[in-house]
């Protein structure tokens, strides 16, 4: 079930309640179990999104650390390949072209994964964003359900004060 649902049967749970009236405002009695029961769905299903966000990351870092590593080892490997072709005069200078070749194959490679790992990571965060800002529309939805269950009651206690 998505987070939306799970939102809605604890909506349900606490309107089902039993409600309690004192000088302090409404007050709803609810079945522990079942919003323990809802609490504990709820977590089940947020971790999903959260560590797709976690994985993005992870997945970026180790993308740029993955760039570094074969940046690292193909100038490695121009460096000794042009100490190799020293001893000739026009060896030197092909080594020298194809290193900067290398090099520069290295640094436009390194660059697209790192580009690729920063729009994967913005995605995810995209993502992230949108999922929050539902999950704190429905806080807020509930929070003016409790704000008017709450200022009703006020009115009834009020009501009922002047009627006696």
């Amino acid at each position: 079930m998505d987070l939306d649902g799970l939102l809605d049967e604890l909506e349900d749970v606490v309107e089902r309640g039993e409600r309690i009236w004192h000088v302090f405002g409404g007050r709803a009695m609810v079945r522990a179990d079942e919003v323990y029961d809802l609490i504990h769905r709820v977590r089940a299903s947020v971790p999903e999104d959260v560590r797709q966000v976690q994985d993005g990351g992870r997945e970026r870092e180790r993308l740029i650390e993955e760039a570094h590593q074969e940046r690292a080892k193909i100038i490695e490997a121009a460096k000794e390949q042009a100490r190799l072709l020293l001893d000739n005069d026009q060896l030197v200078i092909e080594a020298q072209r194809k290193r900067d070749d290398i090099l520069e194959r290295a640094r436009i490679e390194a660059e697209g994964i790192q580009a690729d790992a920063e729009q994967y990571a913005e995605s995810i965060i995209d993502k992230l964003a949108e999922y929050l800002g539902r999950v704190q529309t429905a806080v807020d939805g509930t929070r003016e359900m409790l704000q008017r269950d709450a200022q009703a009651a006020r009115l009834q206690s009020s009501a009922e004060d002047t009627a006696t």
